[in-house]
């Protein structure tokens, strides 16, 4: 039986055996014995291999048999040289694998935005100044930190909410919400415990976030004596709640008040930030009231609120700061003191999500990356020198086949295939260390086990490990193939004739 893939050499066989006897033939009819015609045929034909190799560097694919050998015979050398062929491959699993699981959680936390329509419109409101405004505000609810010499608030009194809102225009749409809090929830009698957050009624329409079942919450929602309305996460609705689908419109109770669910948000939604532990957005007037704290909305000198804007499209985060630096001052108390002091409006860029996480984790991840990176460098090195080693034992096969016209750059590829298929073997085997060790690492850049950071097998990733394991065969394949080439002619042709 003749495979498609040898239909061609066959042919080559056959054509080659007819000029050979063609060639028998004549010398036989010009009184030459049988035996002396077949050499005479032999003599002016020439090499048969030669011959042969000419014909399949003409081919249209000669390319494609010739990487079909080169394969087979790579795959043949790793079987014969098992300890070389699995030390490679775990050096190569374990160094692209940690390479890859840093890549994807810093393209998770640094890199990547929100799934929301438009993320490039997104600003994070915050206030800038030499220290927490005291000659302005009582007490606040929030986080601040150091940027150069000035500190960064993300807190707003809720009248400053209200009038950057209102006097803003059609720049731009801003939302406000708090931070999020453990509650005690009831579904159907079954106490669990969640995590909410209070959200202004324009919040998730701000975000452009479309609900999975129901609907969002309204400015409607978010005033005093609305009727108490919850809208659940997919993460909480499908892992506390066990997905009823009744859920739309039942009661939950929320620190023993009543709610109505209005809608489920969508699966991909994950909150201002990856690893966000929020599962229940409330509206603010209906959000549970923290013990001990004042009343947020009526009182310009307690700041309890961040703020988020979704900027019109012809708008520059530039152009609305200066606009929400000038509402600013209107929106506080006037003090006796110089104005130089006070806090001005500084917008942080929202794409990517709340920056908390790249606050924290931006250092600790961008030295892990490197120091992933040098293992790897090590572990590419290692493999090298391995790979050296081998051809080195190799000198009398490569001198062997440089004697029977083998050139040097066939050689050279011969030995990149070989590098190649343990690269994609070290490459296949890292997608498996790179998802356990980026989701074992997203555990710990989160604060709640309920909302880990994780990482999916995505086309991101792979792509991730596709330019990490090229990278990695350009360092460890290239110098052995090259040296392995360059045998001595002079070497090769002793050690070739056995000298």
């Amino acid at each position: 039986m003749t495979f498609p893939w040898n239909r061609a050499e066959s042919q080559l066989n056959r054509e080659i055996a007819h000029h050979l006897r063609e060639l028998t033939a004549e010398y036989a009819r010009q009184g030459y014995s049988q035996e002396d015609a077949a050499r005479q045929a032999r003599k002016e034909f020439g090499g048969a291999a030669q011959f042969k190799e000419q014909c399949r560097d003409e081919r249209r694919f000669a390319w494609l048999t010739g990487l079909r050998q080169d394969v087979v015979f790579g795959l043949r050398m790793m079987r014969r040289t098992p300890v070389v062929t699995a030390a490679a491959v775990l050096s190569l699993a374990l160094g692209i694998g940690a390479n890859t699981a840093i890549i994807s959680l810093m393209d998770v936390v640094m890199w990547r935005h929100l799934p929301v329509d438009h993320p490039e419109q997104l600003s994070f409101i915050d206030w800038s100044g030499t220290g927490f405004p005291r000659q302005i505000a009582d007490g606040a609810s929030g986080s601040t930190w150091a940027d150069g010499g000035a500190t960064i608030g993300n807190f707003f009194s809720y009248p400053s909410y209200e009038a950057f809102r209102r006097d803003a225009g059609d720049r731009a749409q801003i939302a406000a919400y708090r931070g999020s809090q453990q509650v005690s929830v009831s579904f159907e009698g079954r106490p669990v415990v969640g995590e909410e957050r209070g959200v202004t009624g324009n919040f998730l329409s701000l975000l452009r976030v479309r609900p999975l079942v129901g609907r969002l919450l309204s400015d409607t929602d978010d005033t005093p004596g609305a009727a108490p309305a919850v809208v659940l996460t997919h993460r909480f609705w499908a892992n506390t709640l066990g997905t009823p689908d009744h859920v739309i419109g039942h009661s939950v109770t929320i620190n023993n008040r009543e709610f109505t669910v209005a809608g489920v948000l969508p699966e991909g939604f994950y909150g201002l930030f990856p690893g966000d532990t929020t599962e229940i957005y409330t509206p603010l007037h209906q959000a549970a009231t923290r013990p001990g704290s004042p009343d947020p909305f009526a009182n310009d000198r307690f700041w309890a609120f961040q703020l988020i804007a979704r900027r019109a499209s012809r708008v520059s985060s530039t152009q609305l700061q200066s606009v929400l630096d000038a509402i600013f001052p209107t929106t506080w108390s006037p003090v006796g003191q110089d104005a130089s002091n006070n806090p001005h409006v500084h917008l942080d860029d929202g794409a990517g999500g709340s920056g908390v996480l790249r606050r924290q984790f931006r250092s600790p991840l961008l030295v892990l990356g490197a120091l992933v990176a040098l293992l790897l460098t090590i572990a590419c090195t290692n493999i090298a020198n391995l790979l050296l080693a081998r051809a080195t034992a190799r000198r009398n096969e490569m001198a062997a086949r440089i004697s029977l016209g083998c050139s040097r750059a066939r050689l050279m590829r011969q030995f990149l295939t070989e590098s190649t298929l343990l690269a994609l073997l070290g490459g296949i085997a890292s997608l498996a260390v790179a998802f356990l060790a980026a989701n074992l690492l997203g555990r710990f850049l989160t604060t709640n086990d309920s909302a880990p950071i994780s990482v999916a097998l995505n086309g991101r990733v792979l792509a991730i490990v596709g330019i990490t394991t090229a990278a990695a065969l350009l360092i460890f394949g290239l110098f052995p193939a090259w040296h392995s080439s360059r045998l001595p002619s002079g070497l090769a042709a002793r050690e070739g004739t056995g000298v």
